[in-house]
């Protein structure tokens, strides 16, 4: 690394120089040696001698950068630039800081202006990159990313992210073809062994994918994205003991933090002796339909002796006073009254020691609301014909929601075919721009959606119709609680909860599983399970 002295700024006497000379070459030592806090104390001496210094300068807000003093490294490249506006390596990190403050376009503007400089910056094509893919720009994207390969090809990073772009582009095996070369580049590229499993796992190759877990785990072994990762595919093989043990590890990722409860009070470790004579607090920590699945182990943790405490979401919380006596029910919210441990509602799979063959499995766990039930069927009057319910998509902002919910054109075509044989009932309570101006063309159709309040009013309908037909959301859980015939059509990568090529499940005895047969072909469930309608009900009203 030579010393970043500027000759050509104004002249310093000898002594000057020598003192300049000598802190340089400190710092620059100190640099190497990775030592960078004493290293920056040097440089803040050189920039005080002779403040022209850009290049001292950039490697301050370089280390700024990197101990995310995002304010004062933008300062910083600030500074530089109006320094020397033609040094192309400020205009690239300046690109950085404003990346990070989510400033994409300015972003995108000084990496554009570093290139206009100095084309061969390769990671400032790299960068770019990354800022068009958070911009949703995938194709800009994919040419920078490929722009940064043409200066340096075996440039790991660039071929990582063009995997991950092409996975946004939904070209899957271009995808998983530069995950490969990214890993062949550089062998212990933990992140791309780790991303690599997920491509293969959502291509349903799940034993490669435990494999791809397994080596980022030699690689990186406290990398919790890859343990999570591998134990939603032990789940999905159903392989329950080291599959909810593996899963423990989602406390430790970043989007799970934000949920994390933190308590005094001990975790249950799943001992029994541990909850004799205690009180225990369980508590819902994802979705709705992971309450409604896992709710059934609370009565084995009363069994076991402790005095239960349940918390649960708002929307859930009438019909869990089945579960659990209602003075030990509390909704997600309100205070919590004293308790000597808890435990994640999920994490009591793990530690009541579950397996695939021991999962508590009833016809029907849940039951509607008598009063509730007799209100909604009198909206819905006599029955002329067989209902059904439907639910064709989820939470538009699940992290698979483009896979797992159908897009209404295509399900609108099964619909009206059906429409004039059965009275259609909508058990979906959130619309998409335009869907219900599409809706409106299926005679009979029936929406109820602004009066459903919560998951009760949701129960009744679902008893008061023959079958629920539904994506994988809460819904389907639900249902299937309740004991109703509930048929769910899966992606064709499902999730762990349905396991693998069966069309039961060992979770729900009234679930009919309709998977497909390749990658968002919706038509490979919709024609055996329209079908199916027809064979089930005869044609015939009732």
């Amino acid at each position: 690394m030579r010393p970043p002295f500027q000759a050509s700024q104004p002249k310093l006497n000898k002594a000057l120089v020598a003192r300049l000379t000598q802190l340089l070459t400190q710092a620059i030592e100190f640099q190497n040696q990775g030592d960078n806090h004493n290293a920056k104390e040097l440089y803040q001496q050189v920039v005080k001698i002779q403040p022209a210094n850009f290049e001292c300068w950039h490697i301050l807000g370089i280390f700024e950068y990197q101990n995310k003093n995002y304010d004062e490294a933008l300062r910083i490249f600030t500074k530089v630039i109006s320094i020397q506006p033609r040094f192309a390596p400020a205009h690239s990190n300046l690109g950085l800081v404003l990346q990070d403050l989510k400033r994409h376009k300015e972003a995108i503007a000084s990496y554009d202006k570093a290139l206009g400089l100095d084309s061969s910056l390769y990671a400032a094509y790299n960068n770019r990159g990354n800022a068009f893919k958070d911009l949703g720009f995938f194709d800009k994207a994919l040419e920078s990313y490929s722009k940064a390969l043409i200066y340096l090809p075996n440039y790991a990073e660039a071929i990582y992210n063009l995997a991950e772009i092409y996975k946004c582009l939904h070209r899957f095996d271009e995808s998983l073809k530069y995950y490969d070369r990214a890993i062949h580049t550089r062998p212990d590229y933990a992140e791309a062994h780790n991303n690599r499993g997920l491509m293969l796992q959502f291509l349903n190759r799940v034993d490669e994918a435990i494999q791809s877990f397994d080596r980022t785990l030699q690689i990186w072994p406290d990398y919790a994205p890859a343990h999570s990762n591998k134990s939603l595919a032990l789940l999905l093989q159903g392989n329950y003991r080291e599959g909810f043990e593996e899963h423990e590890w989602r406390w430790r990722m970043k989007e799970f933090t934000s949920a994390q409860r933190h308590f005094h009070q001990p975790q249950w470790d799943g001992s029994t002796a541990q909850l004799e004579g205690k009180t225990i607090l369980i508590h819902c920590e994802q979705g709705l339909g992971d309450t409604l699945q896992f709710c059934r182990y609370i009565p084995f943790v009363v069994e076991a002796g402790a005095r239960v405490l349940f918390e649960v979401q708002a929307s859930v919380y009438g019909l869990m006073k089945q579960i659990i006596n209602p003075e030990c029910l509390i909704k997600q919210g309100d205070q919590v009254p004293d308790f000597d441990l808890h435990c994640p509602l999920i994490s009591i799979v793990h530690c009541l020691r579950g397996r695939l063959e021991r999962i508590p499995s009833k016809h029907r766990y849940l039951t509607g609301d008598e009063n509730t039930r007799n209100k909604w069927s009198s909206v819905l009057g006599q029955r002329v014909k067989p209902r059904i319910g439907y639910v064709w998509s989820g939470n538009v902002h699940h992290h698979n929601d483009s896979f797992r919910s159908i897009p209404l054109q295509t399900f609108l075509h099964y619909l009206i075919s059906l429409s004039e044989d059965f009275d259609c009932v909508c058990l979906q309570k959130e619309f998409r721009a335009g869907e219900l101006e599409l809706l409106a063309q299926v005679p009979g159709w029936r929406d109820f959606s602004v009066d459903l309040k919560d998951f009760e009013d949701t129960a009744a309908l679902c008893e008061l119709v023959d079958l629920v037909i539904t994506v994988d959301t809460s819904v389907a859980h639900l249902a299937a609680a309740l004991g109703r015939p509930t048929w769910v059509m899966l992606p064709f990568a499902p999730d762990w909860r349905w396991l693998l090529q069966r069309d039961d499940s060992p979770w729900y005895p009234s679930v009919k599983l309709y998977r497909q047969q390749g990658i968002s072909n919706w038509n490979s469930v919709l024609d055996p399970l329209t079908l199916d309608i027809k064979n089930r009900f005869g044609g015939s009203t009732v």
